[in-house]
């Protein structure tokens, strides 16, 4: 009978429950997004040289270190940073040669998925004049069959090379493949060290970039980033006149630059300012039309023929070919001087660095 009774009071309780309305259930959580992928870099130091080359190359990489594990949210031991310098005290390892850039490669390479980002971010000196460039290191400099070997085995199908070194030109055509973003920060061989980096990381940190050929959104693009280092380089070249052995530097954060860059006093490599200099003045923007013949005080012939030389400008690559483009057309270009690089069409180069960004493998 207890047993009866017990089962009775259950269905009653049961019964006297009111079923729940549908319409009124929790609604569900929606699942979890797929992850888009993660980030790994490579960051890549050369032979520094001199004291002016080390401050410079140490300061680029640290600065792009931080901009990873800042704005671009990348986890710090994602990030791997080599240096040829043995005073890099935050070097992750101090290399001697092209094995240890290779070691590297594969290491992160190797954690790679498909659709992971990976990144490759090198500054230094380099030679083009050889039967083969280089990345000069202190031991055995890095040549462009090894750095395309080293690639071929990085799994990811979004591949970004930040080669900003002397020579990273002529290192394009050798490892240019489709789906690789190839960002140089010359064209050929240099008779100067390159300074595009300074205003590379310029764009990104401040976002300065953002809207160079492209309307604004809150982001750079890496096109972004490339438009605007170029023609930012540009015009802080043209902002200088040579005044005897020292520079006439005009505007205010040209100057900065400047000191920051090139006033070594011990160094037998870097520049003095002269007292024609205008630190105070707003930093002019000149046009940066191409003409081989005029006169001096010219803006177009002080960049052409007074600071830096012709090969000097940064390409863009994306399309698997052996030759970029730049936003700085040389002569056989109309002369049209700067111009932002906006693709069209998925054919184009440039449009796929203007779908990524750094640090988002998506």
């Amino acid at each position: 009978m207890k047993i009866y009774f017990t089962v009775f009071m259950l269905l009653m309780v049961q019964l006297a429950v009111p079923a729940q309305d549908a319409s009124k259930q929790p609604e569900a959580k929606p699942a979890a997004a797929a992850p888009s992928g993660k980030c790994y870099a490579v960051l890549v130091g050369g032979t520094p040289g001199s004291p002016m080359y080390s401050a410079r190359y140490q300061d680029w990489l640290k600065r792009f270190k931080s901009y990873l594990t800042g704005k671009a949210g990348v986890p710090a031991e994602n990030i791997t940073v080599l240096s040829a310098d043995p005073a890099f005290k935050e070097a992750v390892q101090i290399t001697k040669g092209s094995e240890d850039v290779v070691k590297a490669i594969a290491a992160a390479g190797g954690k790679c998925g498909a659709d992971d980002q990976f990144i490759l971010f090198m500054v230094g000196h380099g030679y083009s004049m050889e039967p083969e460039e280089s990345f000069a290191l202190p031991v055995k400099d890095l040549r462009t069959a090894e750095l395309k070997q080293a690639l071929l085995g990085v799994k990811s199908r979004k591949q970004i090379i930040l080669n900003f070194s002397t020579s990273s030109g002529a290192f394009l055509g050798g490892v240019a493949a489709k789906g690789r973003i190839n960002l140089t920060a010359t064209n050929g061989p240099e008779s100067n060290a390159p300074i595009f980096s300074e205003f590379f990381l310029r764009g990104l940190e401040s976002g300065r970039a953002d809207g160079e050929g492209a309307p604004k959104d809150g982001k750079v693009s890496v096109l972004e980033a490339y438009n605007w280092a170029t023609f930012q380089t540009a015009e802080w070249t043209v902002r200088q006149m040579a005044d005897g052995e020292e520079w006439a530097v005009e505007g205010k954060e040209t100057c900065e630059i400047f000191k920051k860059l090139y006033v070594f006093p011990n160094d037998p490599e870097g520049k003095k300012m002269s007292a024609k200099s205008k630190p105070e003045a707003p930093d002019a923007i000149y046009g940066l039309k191409l003409i081989v013949e005029g006169p001096e005080a010219d803006a177009s012939k002080k960049f052409w023929n007074g600071r830096r030389g012709i090969l000097e400008h940064a390409l863009i690559e994306d399309c698997g070919e052996s030759v970029g483009i730049g936003a700085l057309n040389v002569p056989e270009d109309n002369k049209k001087g700067y111009a932002p690089i906006v693709p069209a069409a998925a054919k184009d180069q440039g449009y796929l660095s203007s779908k990524t960004f750094i640090g988002q493998a998506k």
